[in-house]
């Protein structure tokens, strides 16, 4: 799925899917079922087609959802496939992966075994998906591939474990040689890296607050995928010396009504901004061309409303793409 390498995707996708079988229990003898309980299994039937990642077992009489990915035809060019692990045995024994291809389109590619679904605590109790939208999730996010030299996308993760510590763990030796960095951080603060997957096999999320892997940096964290070049050194208002965008923050911030978005750009793109609030609920959409050098961005049509304000920005150029977060709180 994909925004056109932007990190969230938005609703309205097409949301068809093919019919899918109850699993119940084969048995060499007859079963017979009362009228409550077929009554039931309907339920859980329709259920199902609504939200076809989720599968229904029937263990002695008592019906379990558990997450379903749909069937997989295409093999992405890329992909990585994530492992959980928490303090209380509790594990993901389903397909968790991320990744890109050129054919991947802005609507939910099911032939890359992406599917919607709702929400939904996994075995043991633990959360762990990618998010695309404030009330739905996929287990699976395969982005559209941008046709340039160089790119960025990003993935937000959610992750909230049953049990703490817990571990995220990957097989970094699957991660092409073209990929320079795959970093993982906090929304809005690339500079507090968690981790480099291409560097390490794992990551421990703790309840330590002293910590860069502290529990809440995960509800969302960002997964950043550097293609062709390395991540530069940054400050915290995002100074960088290489891309498109050399720096963006706002000011002042804490926002007030009069807010802007200070842009640096190396050189002319289309600039989008959106606004996300802390639930993934879009709060802003702007678009415009911007040229080389200083550019100011007002952000008046901003809700008044207090909490943090997570702002992503994608730059698009002929020959780049590059996509930042800011993190801002009004007050």
């Amino acid at each position: 799925m994909s925004d056109h390498a932007s990190g969230l995707v938005t609703n309205g996708h097409d949301r068809s899917y093919s019919e899918r079988e109850l699993l119940i229990p084969s048995s060499s003898r007859s079963l017979v079922f009362n009228s409550t309980i077929f009554c039931e299994a309907m339920k859980l039937f329709n259920a199902m087609k609504r939200y076809p990642i989720l599968g229904v077992v029937v263990v002695c009489g008592v019906a379990v959802f558990v997450p379903r990915t749909r069937a997989q035809s295409l093999i992405p060019e890329f992909r990585l496939d994530l492992h959980y692990h928490d303090a209380g045995n509790g594990g993901n024994g389903y397909p968790v992966a991320f990744g890109y291809d050129a054919r991947a389109t802005d609507g939910i590619d099911t032939a890359f075994g992406e599917a919607y679904y709702p929400p939904v605590v996994g075995p043991g109790g633990f959360y762990l998906a990618f998010q695309i939208s404030d009330t739905e999730a996929s287990l699976i996010d395969i982005m559209y591939k941008p046709g340039t030299d160089t790119f960025t996308i990003q993935y937000p993760l959610v992750l909230s474990a049953f049990e703490y510590p817990a571990t995220l763990s990957w097989d970094r030796y699957q991660i092409p040689s073209q990929i320079k960095a795959i970093t993982i951080a906090p929304p809005g603060n690339h500079t507090r890296l968690m981790a480099d997957m291409t560097k390490q096999d794992s990551v421990v999320i703790t309840t330590d607050l002293s910590s860069p892997d502290y529990a809440l940096n995960w509800m969302p964290a960002i997964i950043t995928v550097y293609y062709n070049f390395a991540p530069a050194a940054v400050e915290n208002d995002f100074t960088a010396d290489a891309g498109l965008i050399s720096k963006a923050s706002v000011y002042p911030n804490p926002m007030v009504s009069n807010s802007v978005l200070d842009l640096t750009m190396n050189d002319a793109a289309l600039v989008t901004i959106e606004a996300y609030d802390v639930t993934g609920r879009e709060l802003m959409y702007i678009s415009r061309n911007v040229g080389p050098g200083d550019a100011v961005m007002g952000l008046n049509t901003l809700p008044k409303s207090s909490g943090a304000v997570l702002l992503r920005i994608d730059a698009s150029s002929s020959s780049r793409h590059e996509t930042r977060t800011v993190m801002a709180m009004r007050e």
